[in-house]
């Protein structure tokens, strides 16, 4: 069992910002440790006599898998009792109604109208990956929002709190200082801090001096901490797999994009109304396959399934973890690589997959990003299909790439040349830029903590 001692000192300052700022944002890279740390300074509170009660809403997978066991791990963590009150059915904790626990964990999908936490019962409020509460509108802000005053501690923790722009920032910090900073009315902060641009001004761009505006208003209640301070990872190697469409496919694809139709060889048609659907018709056509507008499946290629059983080859000796987008991908994949299987909803997948007995994992980033450590099984991920969301990406890179790695990470994305996945693979590069921009500039005044790379973490 771990002693407190093990902790790393970065770690004790991170505890000592959450207890001294009361309501503030961790912005820490996955693989440092934010849960112990979190739990560490919520111990602390409790033994101090400052909070009773704590509610920590994250990720379904993590409520369950991180949440509800971390604290078995360490010594001083150990007397906590942590209830798990919503999650997947069959994981919920049963607790004791005549000792009440010190900590209750909910799912993130769990926060709606009819199963909603009694929040004035609570001291602290922790949200784990808080970037899931990025949208203003989203059913599970606009649930919590009222509820913050009731709520004197507020902590929220992400990895990646600007996945698509600093525009994502705004309801995360709303749950730190419920508006004092950032504004207390999302529009506002819009039309003051951005202007519109893009196609049909769907593109929200910061204005001269936003963004460094942005950064020093949030800068007093956020801690930054990047994992290239404190980790010793292996290299990543990033492999971009393009495929020349033959002629007659290529013409397909143009027609579809000046057109909006996508014929196929025995006259199948497919329509797409706006550009977003044709957008996302063009990915799933770089895939293979196309949805039509009952749902049924229209056949076009198999360019990226031969691809990628030429990886598999190349790679005979190497287990391979493959991300897909569309349920098309996964029926063509298992049908047509030899070894693949497909990662369930429960994850009960990953401990054979740890001991290399899996030869093709499949799995969704949006579901298999959060909680998983699948670094023993593989050092290769290929992207079967590009998402254009930046948190989904870097959280599934982070499966292979953490703590425990020993080879050097392999990163290959199958795209078609001059197609509308340079597109996505270009706005990935671009989000990043700004996501990236963001944790720099706020970890400078922690920069002190970092005495040496740290080979092992906590």
């Amino acid at each position: 069992m771990l002693n407190r001692s093990d902790l790393h000192t970065y770690q004790e300052k991170a505890v000592d910002f959450i207890k001294n700022k009361k309501t503030c944002g961790l912005f820490i890279d996955m693989g440092l440790g934010k849960t112990v740390t979190t739990l560490t300074a919520i111990s602390d509170l409790i033994a101090e006599g400052k909070i009773k009660t704590v509610l920590i809403i994250a990720p379904p997978r993590v409520a369950i898998s991180v949440w509800g066991y971390e604290h078995f791990k360490w010594d001083h963590l150990k007397h906590l009792t942590v209830g798990i009150v919503a999650g997947h059915n069959n994981h919920n904790r049963k607790i004791n109604r005549d000792k009440p626990a010190d900590i209750y964990v909910y799912s993130n999908s769990s926060i709606k109208p009819a199963f909603l936490p009694k929040y004035n019962k609570y001291d602290l409020l922790v949200i784990d990956e808080s970037s899931s509460f990025k949208t203003p509108k989203s059913t599970r802000f606009t649930n919590l929002k009222p509820h913050l005053s009731k709520i004197p501690y507020r902590v929220i923790l992400t990895g990646t709190p600007a996945p698509n722009s600093l525009l994502d920032l705004w309801s995360q910090m709303y749950i730190v200082d419920m508006g004092e900073r950032l504004c207390p009315v999302f529009t506002t902060f819009k039309l003051s801090y951005f202007y519109q641009s893009g196609y049909r001004g769907y593109v929200w761009t910061p204005v001269k001096g936003a963004e460094d505006n942005i950064k020093n208003q949030i800068k007093d209640v956020t801690m930054s901490l990047v994992k290239e301070d404190y980790l010793e990872l292996p290299d990543v190697i990033k492999i971009n797999n393009t495929i020349e469409l033959p002629r007659p496919d290529r013409e397909i694809y143009k027609r579809a994009e000046s057109k909006f139709i996508i014929h196929n060889k025995t006259d199948d048609e497919i329509s797409a109304d706006t550009a977003s659907v044709l957008l996302n018709k063009l990915l799933q056509f770089c895939n293979g396959n196309v949805y039509d507008k009952d749902k049924k499946i229209i056949h076009f290629h198999k360019h990226k399934l031969q691809m990628l059983n030429d990886i598999v080859k190349e790679n005979e000796n190497e287990n391979i973890l493959v991300a897909y987008n569309f349920l098309s991908d996964v029926d063509d994949i298992l049908d047509n690589v030899e070894g693949a299987r497909l990662l369930s909803k429960d994850a009960r997948e990953v401990e054979e997959w740890n001991n290399g007995e899996i030869k093709v994992l499949l799995a969704h980033p949006a579901s298999a990003g959060y909680g998983l450590n699948l670094q023993k099984g593989g050092s290769i991920i290929v992207w079967y299909g590009l998402t254009w969301n930046l948190e989904h990406y870097e959280q599934f890179n982070a499966r292979l790439h953490r703590q425990g790695q020993t080879k050097p990470v392999r990163i290959c994305h199958i795209m078609i040349k001059d197609s509308v996945e340079e597109k996505v693979l270009y706005a990935l590069e671009k989000k990043y830029k700004t996501h990236r921009e963001l944790m720099e500039y706020l970890r400078h005044k922690y920069r002190s903590m970092k005495i040496q790379k740290l080979a092992i973490i906590k």
